[in-house]
């Protein structure tokens, strides 16, 4: 195990697919929802009274998404595109109308909460689609891609006007629509111990053993 590196999710092809979609959609994730977390002052109503309401929607869609990853009709990528669907419908409606509205306040905290769907999702996807030798760096990996997301969401509220903000999402968003659907589906399987590269080489060994 210790011979594997993080170079190995670049070198090994069998890596490098799921590695570089998955980095993708946690930089656009993060992006995504510090950006709502540092312009939720700017919502229309009390910040406290939309904390608590972003709160409580947030718990209950972390128990909704756990259910809708593990049925075997939906499963993660399904959950996780329905997720990405709703930010991209709530951020695109939102281009045409007032920031200072109720409604387009109720639509931003919706969109908030499917980003905590996201992230939930996405996690245990990477946990499920790294072999186990090189779970930990690819995790790793990821939450650092995340967290250069978070760093830039400040820069991106302070520099560009909100509705040119979610034109630019809308266009994240759909691109992680279509690169989910290049994502192993990771439901009732199990977790492999090797990238598939060795564990071909390890069966020829055993094979000539």
């Amino acid at each position: 195990m210790s011979d594997y590196t993080v170079f190995d999710l670049f070198r090994l092809e069998s890596q490098r697919k799921n590695f570089l979609i998955l980095c993708y959609i946690w930089f656009v994730s993060s992006l995504i929802f510090y950006f709502l977390s540092l312009n939720i002052k700017n919502f229309t109503g009390n910040i406290y009274i939309n904390g608590v309401i972003i709160c409580c929607a947030e718990i209950c869609v972390v128990f909704l998404v756990g259910l809708l990853a593990n049925q075997p009709s939906i499963g993660r990528k399904g959950t996780l595109w329905i997720l990405c669907l709703i930010g991209l419908i709530t951020q695109f409606i939102c281009i045409f109308i007032s920031n200072k509205s109720v409604l387009f306040t109720s639509l931003m905290m919706i969109n908030r909460t499917s980003v905590s769907g996201s992230f939930s999702v996405v996690y245990f996807v990477s946990n499920e689609i790294y072999p186990t030798v090189l779970r930990a760096k690819g995790l790793g990996f990821n939450s650092v891609i995340a967290r250069i997301g978070g760093i830039i969401a400040p820069f991106i509220l302070d520099l560009i006007a909100v509705e040119y903000n979610l034109m630019f999402f809308c266009l994240l968003n759909i691109l992680t629509i279509i690169l989910i659907s290049f994502l192993e589906e990771t439901n009732n399987k199990a977790l492999k111990e090797l990238p598939d590269e060795d564990c071909y080489k390890a069966s020829v060994v055993e094979l000539l053993k």
